[in-house]
């Protein structure tokens, strides 16, 4: 996901969410010329819990 949004997870600005991401606050990872958060990662740091749910097997 990228920054800004990570960051609103966390109730932080625009400005606070890069500023977290440059400080090492918020994990982030480089793909290509974006910055990105791990997703699973972030909720992870931020005490949020998450489900992942796989579709049904088809027969």
């Amino acid at each position: 996901m990228d920054v800004p949004p990570a960051g609103a997870l966390g109730q932080l600005s625009r400005w606070a969410s890069y500023r977290a991401a440059e400080d090492g606050t918020m994990p982030t990872i480089r793909v290509g010329h974006r910055l990105r958060v791990p997703t699973a990662k972030w909720l992870d740091v931020l005490g949020l819990t998450y489900t992942v749910q796989m579709p049904p097997a088809s027969a």
